[in-house]
């Protein structure tokens, strides 16, 4: 649901511009704003595989990294989908390979609040399923 996921980001104050407007396809891209470790960072992202509603991948990139992000759902029963969320960056800079090093030595630290996150996330679009 790339409407809601679009609602997230601009929750937590970040501005975010779907290129083209509408039904979500490959090549759909996303330009972004988002405040990350105190700062405001610009990414882009563009839907690089969609097989719905089992797959999606998405390539990003910004100033400091290049993302990919892939998102897998299996359904392992009747009310029991198995998510799969990986992520990868690679830092095209020294200030980003600095970065990322300090985030390798707190990996559990962060990993934890990542998963945290989704689960929140997850838990969000469940409650609201059980409402409609």
């Amino acid at each position: 649901d790339p409407d809601r996921l679009e609602r997230t980001v601009r929750r937590q104050g970040g501005v975010v511009r779907r290129i083209p407007e509408g039904a979500m396809g490959e090549g759909t891209q996303w330009d972004a704003q988002l405040a990350f470790r105190g700062a405001s960072r610009t990414v882009s992202f563009v839907l690089t595989a969609l097989d719905a509603p089992n797959t999606l991948r998405l390539r990003g990139n910004g100033a400091a990294f290049d993302i990919a992000v892939d998102i897998e759902l299996m359904v392992l029963g009747p009310g029991a989908t198995r998510l799969t969320v990986t992520t990868h960056g690679a830092p095209k800079s020294l200030a980003a390979r600095i970065m990322l090093q300090s985030l390798k030595l707190a990996h559990e630290q962060v990993l934890a609040r990542y998963r945290q996150r989704i689960a929140e996330y997850m838990d969000e679009i469940k409650t609201e399923s059980d409402l409609s």
